[in-house]
């Protein structure tokens, strides 16, 4: 039963995270709200920690079950979860964090145009923001190798995928050819070793 909750609340954070995260959904949001609007990323960040939120409490309240007889690493583990953090950090500090948390100061930054960055860490991979997350993960693995930490990651990371996949497509048709270009170079998740050429 706590496997299968764990489950339905991750579906459900899916399914809202994605249907607030579409471009049709923003616009229906933007018209309804009126000059609410411009508080629309603040909103979706904070809807998404909310929907979040509930299949973390369900893992946390999850049987310790073991998948075998190893029983993790709290260094190791510990360590792999400070990496993902610290990687995440690495990535937000390309970005103007009041813009990517929606606190601009009254002023909508949905619908301006935005520079396509290619600098830091997106010259060796092209989402290292889920490169750090699925670090974490997998130092969390490390840390409590049981049956819940292992649906949690593989949801975690199916959703992680599936989000790539839609939020590309999004970016080709903001970027175009530019898009495609830096595609063919940079990786999507495994970070490549040197940069290459622009």
């Amino acid at each position: 039963m706590p496997y299968l909750l764990l489950a339905a609340t991750w579906l459900f954070f899916g399914f809202t995270h994605s249907l607030t995260a579409s471009t049709r959904f923003k616009a229906w949001a933007t018209k309804q709200m009126g000059s609410f609007s411009a508080h629309n990323r603040l909103i979706y960040n904070g809807l998404s920690v909310l929907t979040l939120l509930p299949a973390v409490l369900v893992y946390t309240a999850a049987p310790t079950d073991y998948i075998g007889q190893w029983q993790g690493s709290v260094w190791l583990g510990v360590l792999l979860i400070g990496a993902g953090v610290l990687l995440v950090g690495i990535a937000l500090s390309g970005y103007n964090l009041r813009e990517f948390v929606g606190v601009t100061g009254g002023t909508s930054q949905e619908n301006q145009p935005k520079k396509f960055r290619q600098g830091g860490l997106l010259r060796y991979v092209r989402h290292p923001l889920y490169v750090g997350i699925i670090v974490a993960l997998g130092g969390l693995f490390v840390y409590a190798p049981i049956w819940a930490t292992l649906l949690f990651n593989m949801l975690a990371i199916s959703y992680i995928r599936t989000g790539i996949y839609f939020e590309e497509r999004k970016l080709v048709a903001e970027y175009g050819a530019a898009y495609r270009d830096y595609q063919k170079r940079v990786p999507m998740l495994i970070p490549a070793i040197a940069s290459r050429p622009a």
